[in-house]
């Protein structure tokens, strides 16, 4: 009877090396979970800035046509500003409740092209280079919002001759 408790004492319980085993395993998946997390976040983040970004250029159209002046966009590397043109000259909208200086959130950035040509985005001249007629018409072009530790981009806001202005998923590569 004693040698019959004391079997059943070794057979319960798991060995320091299953115990082991065990939390390895469940660290590993635990930094995938935490790796796919954080890089849904960022994807996530560049779609709401990419939302922003399109009904942004929208509401700024509006107001392009209904004040009757032109509204122009300039793009910077890790930004945008809005201006308006008065008197033939760009005026800043930076004290603007809506259309001030914005900064894109870090690890993301922008590639514009204007007429299927590829602009470089600098500061060195502020000029803007996406212009939002009083008419309602547009000066087409494509911007696409990039990962920094993405070669591709993941969302693209175009506008047409016509006016307008479409927020869509990028799938297929190849810019």
């Amino acid at each position: 009877m004693n040698s019959s408790f004391k079997c059943q004492l070794v057979q319960q319980g798991f060995t320091l090396l299953e115990v082991m085993v065990v939390v390895v395993i469940i660290s590993i998946l635990l930094t995938f979970v935490t790796l796919s997390v954080n890089n849904n976040n960022a994807m996530r983040q560049v779609q709401l800035e990419a939302e922003r970004i399109t009904y942004l250029l929208q509401l700024a159209q509006e107001q392009a046509i209904l004040q009757g002046q032109t509204i122009g966009v300039e793009l910077l590397p890790r930004g945008y500003r809005f201006y308006q043109l008065r008197a033939n000259t760009w005026q800043s909208l930076n004290r603007d409740d809506t259309f001030f200086n914005r900064q894109l959130p870090p690890a993301m950035s922008f590639s514009l092209y204007s007429e299927d040509r590829a602009v470089l985005l600098d500061d060195i001249d502020p000029l803007p280079q996406l212009l939002l007629l009083s008419s309602g018409e547009l000066v087409p072009f494509r911007v696409l919002l990039h990962l920094d530790s993405e070669a591709d981009a993941l969302w693209q806001i175009q506008a047409k001759l016509t006016g307008e202005i479409q927020l869509t998923a990028v799938e297929s590569y190849g810019y």
